[in-house]
């Protein structure tokens, strides 16, 4: 699991449960923390088809660059991923 995975992860589980401890909840439960993990993932992955407002972020006057540039970003943050 990449850093950036874990870090979404622990965020959408705290979002979710915000009197529970990401920590303990490893110990406790690693299967409810491996489905944010997958959630994660999943999010992350879903970046990598940018709508407009992402693809104008980066370069507006090129997007078919802007798009490879984009999905370049979105693999290399997911590459460690099983």
């Amino acid at each position: 699991m990449t850093e950036m995975s874990e870090r979404v992860a622990k965020a959408l589980f705290l979002t979710n449960n915000p009197r529970l401890s990401w920590e303990e909840q490893s110990t406790k439960s690693p299967v409810s923390v491996d489905i944010y993990r997958l959630l994660a993932k999943i999010a992350i992955e879903a970046m990598r088809e940018p709508n407009d407002e992402m693809l104008n972020l980066v370069t507006p006057w090129n997007r078919k660059k802007t798009k490879a540039f984009w999905q370049a970003m979105i693999d290399e943050a997911l590459k460690d991923e099983q």
